[in-house]
């Protein structure tokens, strides 16, 4: 708009004051000095209040649901539990902010072979938590917990995928070198 206004000037023979063009500059300049500046740590925390946000929007929906079709005591378990849930997640984020993604890499192949061990458990009696003829539950003996080892292990197989790839290098995109040796039986010789 400025470079309009400087050009119909001049054609009118006028000028535009070199006051006003200066603080237009200086005000450009200072804002792509503020852009240069990388604070990593203000995304974080503006994610931290979104994810923070959400798990509280969570917990309210939950609670109105549950304060409607369940009867007074019921209602204090759901909402409890679901609060000792949302504190179990946030801890967690910030463990894994913590340990990082480099302390967590060298942890991927114990975690494999976990995540393996939790999926064979829902067929071990004591272990096992059938639900409507499936076998997907884990029920944890003594605390009464159960969860899907699947859902742990959808995250686990995703982070030893990208370690896959950054492991190859450009060499992932090659698909002798990147693709068919994670397709491939383990106990053929490659």
């Amino acid at each position: 708009m400025s470079r309009f206004r400087a050009s119909r000037a001049r054609a009118l023979g006028m000028e535009m004051p070199q006051e006003k063009q200066h603080t237009i500059l200086e005000r450009m300049e200072g804002l792509a000095r503020a852009a240069q500046v990388l604070d990593a740590s203000r995304p974080a925390l503006l994610l931290f209040g979104v994810v923070l946000a959400l798990l509280a929007l969570g917990l309210v929906v939950q609670a109105s649901h549950a304060a409607t079709t369940s009867t007074p005591e019921v209602f204090w378990n759901v909402l409890w539990s679901q609060v000792l849930f949302r504190v179990a997640a946030i801890v967690a984020l910030l463990i894994g902010a913590r340990i990082g993604p480099a302390g967590l890499r060298r942890h991927i192949p114990a975690l494999m072979v976990l995540s393996g061990v939790l999926l064979l458990l829902v067929f071990v009696p004591g272990f096992a938590d059938p639900r409507n003829g499936a076998h997907r539950w884990l029920q944890i003996p003594g605390i009464g917990l159960s969860f899907q080892p699947s859902e742990l292990a959808r995250i686990i197989m995703v982070l030893w995928a990208a370690d896959r790839c950054i492991r190859l290098g450009d060499d992932v995109q090659d698909l002798r070198r990147g693709a068919l040796p994670c397709l491939r039986r383990s106990g053929r010789p490659g």
